[in-house]
């Protein structure tokens, strides 16, 4: 171990080499302490620890994870995830006017814990956080990992963009099995040789068609429009061309949306059902 006076000499003229765990829960939360000591003090911050001279990278992955996480965890346990550069205005002692200049080597780990068994002097508490829900003191180095975790891998990208294809096939596929169904019971409802009883109870299943059809196609729309949101904000995170987005062509009609043309037309079935039967009744009561 350096003395302190060697180890400010350390600090100040060149880069500290470090490992950030990335403790990951089954809901993409990170685990964060919240720091009592600088560079970072009074900051939420993933656990971690500097690599001293001459150990192994096993070795040292190891004993951190030991002091930060009371579980000795490892190397090969862990994914690694990258390498990032980490530079604070100020140093552990909080004096002198010099920075600190971390080269941080991240690791991802999915572990049982307990945070209330964590026992560690750089730390006053731990807690899970999540990237929408958590304090405005978690530290941006740490926001930048939780924006890391939460990127869709390739893989995942394909898949969810089929997802999206599927759900934005089936919305165009309810109206057209709405009309074929529609057509059917109109022919039943305009009909001279239906019964009254015949004509009713057409009604009441185009009025039923209509709401569920409705139904099917704000399911498929609402699903379709969250799967283009996370492809969407995952290739901002990724700074790739944005293809899941709004495009405007600069006409008016030709941008009205056609999924709000059908949602309009749908219900209007089932009151045109309404209607014709009504007028069909009374055409039966005054024939009578």
């Amino acid at each position: 171990m350096l003395e302190n006076a060697d180890f400010l000499h350390v600090v100040k003229n060149t880069p500290l080499v470090s490992i950030d765990l990335l403790v990951r829960s089954n809901d993409n939360s990170l685990l964060m302490g919240l720091r009592k000591n600088n560079p970072a003090s009074g900051y939420w911050f993933v656990p971690g620890g500097r690599v001293r001279k001459d150990e192994e990278l096993e070795d040292a992955f190891l004993r951190i994870t030991n002091s930060e996480l009371n579980i000795p965890v490892r190397l090969d346990q862990a994914k690694f995830v990258g390498v990032f550069t980490h530079k604070y205005n100020n140093n552990y002692t909080g004096k002198f006017d010099f920075g600190t200049h971390y080269i941080a080597i991240a690791y991802e780990l999915t572990i049982g814990i307990d945070i209330e068994k964590i026992n560690n002097d750089q730390h006053s508490e731990y807690r899970w956080i999540s990237k929408s829900e958590h304090p405005a003191n978690v530290h941006q180095y740490s926001t930048d990992y939780l924006s890391i975790l939460t990127r869709l891998s390739d893989n995942q990208y394909v898949i969810l963009n089929n997802r999206r294809d599927n759900f934005n096939n089936l919305i165009w596929q309810t109206p057209g099995l709405s009309l074929v169904a529609q057509a059917f019971l109109f022919t039943i409802i305009l009909s001279d040789s239906s019964s009254m009883l015949a004509s009713f109870i057409a009604s009441f299943l185009s009025v039923s068609v209509s709401v569920a059809s409705r139904h099917l196609l704000d399911k498929h729309r609402y699903a379709e429009t969250e799967c283009a949101k996370m492809l969407q904000d995952d290739e901002k995170l990724k700074g790739i061309f944005q293809i899941n987005r709004h495009v405007n062509f600069g006409n008016k009609w030709v941008n009205f949306s056609s999924y709000r043309v059908w949602s309009y037309l749908l219900p209007l079935f089932g009151i045109a059902a309404i209607i014709s039967f009504i007028v069909k009744a009374l055409d039966h009561l005054i024939i009578s």
